[in-house]
């Protein structure tokens, strides 16, 4: 299996991704003009969850535009292409470990294959390409 990327270069792709799809909620927001904040707010967890969920999976490539400026692949365990449904089971792995105070995400640094939470419970590997 090739290098698995660290704490870093995974946190620096989300945040490039979170810069991207916040753009895409704005534009969004503006064209759609939701009446209540609840309608926002649901329209932008939808955005979000299918931005990551295609990317993840064989659809995008496995890579996000945040991992492919930081040179990162996410595949199966065995080295093979996410699916649509193994991309959202790792979506909502992702929401566990932001819901437990970034533990899951935090997991990463100490995990011997650095993994988080998300990656175990899809299992994933986030590398280096």
């Amino acid at each position: 299996m090739q290098n698995k990327a660290g704490a870093l270069p995974r946190t620096i792709a989300f945040l490039v991704d979170n810069v991207v799809f916040g753009a895409i909620i704005a534009a969004a927001t503006a064209i759609i003009k939701p009446e209540s904040f609840a309608i926002q707010q649901s329209m932008a967890a939808a955005i979000a969850t299918t931005y990551f969920t295609v990317f993840w999976s064989t659809l995008g490539g496995g890579r996000t535009v945040g991992m492919r400026l930081m040179k990162l692949r996410l595949v199966r365990t065995d080295g093979s292409g996410l699916s649509v449904a193994r991309a959202l089971l790792r979506n909502v792995g992702l929401f566990v470990s932001m819901a437990a105070a970034f533990l899951g995400v935090i997991w990463v640094v100490i995990d011997k294959d650095k993994q988080g939470w998300m990656d175990k419970i899809a299992e994933t590997y986030m590398l280096k390409v």
